[in-house]
């Protein structure tokens, strides 16, 4: 009788161990598979699909946003994030929205690394009101990383040919352990 409740207490055990488990993003885990994370978006229609990527439209605050899933190679999940669908006249304003998102992140995910503001070419480093102009032209990039349970944040702000990337990468870097591990073992 001991037995059988040891037992039944360790698949009781295992079974909460691994409901209680939290995500990686959102509600999904590394190294699921295409249709397992489609699954969690029952009900919606990719906005994008290709080889080894879905997205999926919606808004993350007041910011239109892609949900962004990559998959490696053997079809796991290896990246996901949050790439903005806004276009602003007033190009100062996707500063504006990377400041509102970076603000809900630190929230979040609490650490006492702040933006790195990169200048490649300091122009307009004197006039913040053209700053907007130098994300654009590549001149400028705001990042903040953060790294948790296996897992690399990284929000970006940067630009070339006149298009603003605005994104936050949510990324395994078990993958990269695993990979330099297998390299290690040449």
């Amino acid at each position: 009788m001991r037995l059988i409740t040891l037992t039944c207490t360790a698949i009781i055990t295992a079974v909460l161990s691994v409901s209680v488990q939290s995500a990686d993003f959102r509600k999904a885990n590394w190294g699921m598979n295409l249709e397992q994370v489609q699954r969690l978006h029952l009900g919606e229609l990719a906005a994008n699909k290709r080889p080894g990527m879905i997205e999926y439209r919606t808004k993350l605050g007041d910011q239109k946003v892609f949900i962004y899933y990559r998959f490696n190679d053997l079809g796991q999940l290896s990246e996901a994030g949050y790439r903005t669908d806004e276009s602003h006249t007033d190009l100062n304003l996707h500063i504006s929205d990377y400041q509102t998102l970076n603000k809900l992140l630190q929230q979040k995910y609490p650490t006492t690394k702040d933006v790195a503001v990169v200048w490649k070419n300091r122009l307009f480093e004197t006039k913040p009101e053209k700053w907007g102009r130098a994300i654009t032209l590549g001149h400028v990039t705001f990042e903040w990383i953060h790294e948790i349970e296996g897992t690399r944040i990284t929000h970006l702000l940067a630009g070339t040919r006149r298009e603003i990337n605005h994104r936050v990468r949510y990324e395994s870097f078990r993958n990269e352990q695993d990979r330099q591990q297998l390299l290690d073992n040449l």
